[in-house]
């Protein structure tokens, strides 16, 4: 056993049955969320993203679109979300663009999941929205 597994064990089992360590803890991620990013279409790279996941306990899956000329890129996404947090991978085989993987971070707030782009520079300001549930 990964001491990283261990410590999680040894937490959930100091957890009350209701899974939450305090009263009024944060609200599981687990469902589908959906939404658009914002874009800077004049930088080109920096397009708005429109996400539909869905997240199961740490599991975070999905996709993702961006506008491009001709026909939108597809994007796989992958991640792991943690308490109210998560972190997402953006990876697309299509071979118009020159950055194929994006990362996010993302945190649920006021009941909507923000997400911030975090592996570009060149996108400035940084992308960034916040999904709904649904």
């Amino acid at each position: 056993m990964t001491p990283n597994r261990a410590a999680r064990l040894c937490l959930i089992a100091t957890l009350p049955a209701g899974g939450s360590a305090l009263p009024g803890a944060a609200q599981s991620l687990d469902g589908t969320w959906r939404g658009t990013t914002t874009g800077t279409p004049s930088a080109g790279n920096c397009r708005a993203f429109t996400f539909d996941i869905a997240i199961r306990g740490e599991a975070v899956t999905g996709s993702a679109k961006t506008p491009h000329a001709g026909s939108p890129v597809q994007w796989k996404i992958t991640g792991i979300a943690t308490g109210p947090r998560l972190v997402l991978r953006a990876e697309s085989a299509d071979r118009r663009l020159r950055n194929p993987s994006t990362r996010r971070r993302g945190e649920l707030r006021s009941g909507s999941l923000h997400l911030e782009q975090t592996s570009s520079k060149a996108c400035n300001p940084t992308r960034s929205g916040a999904l709904k549930r649904g």
